[in-house]
């Protein structure tokens, strides 16, 4: 499912990811393991109460990311109950051999869209 959602945006790419689970748990009734970066998705699907009619099979698993001191990390292939809100997207370009000058905008671009949402969803 990964190409469908190529030159989506992050709205489509959501109610596709939606939909698909949907069809897997009420058309299909399967068991599946079903991968997602849409963190939206478990928030839509009632995590962590879990107590949407549609969904209630639906379990939420996730892995981690072991930092070392030296800038380094390995990723955890274990899973384990709940969600994993924390984007890894930059490690990953690191681990691609980014340069690391542009890591670092990419993560001084990510503070500033960070603080941008928060500051979106403020009452005052």
């Amino acid at each position: 499912m990964d190409e469908v959602g190529r030159g989506t945006t992050v709205t489509d790419g959501l109610a596709i990811a939606y939909a698909t689970l949907h069809h897997l748990v009420n058309t299909n009734q399967c068991r599946a393991l079903y991968a997602t970066h849409f963190h939206e998705l478990s928030d839509m699907l009632g995590y962590p109460n879990q107590n949407r009619n549609d969904f209630g099979s639906v379990e939420f698993f996730c892995t981690d990311v072991d930092e070392t001191d030296d800038a380094h990390f390995a990723y955890q292939y274990r899973l384990r109950p709940g969600v994993n809100r924390d984007s890894h997207g930059l490690k990953v370009a690191q681990l691609a051999g980014m340069p690391v000058a542009a890591v670092n905008v990419a993560k001084d671009t990510l503070t500033l869209l960070k603080t941008r949402e928060a500051d979106s969803h403020r009452i005052d």
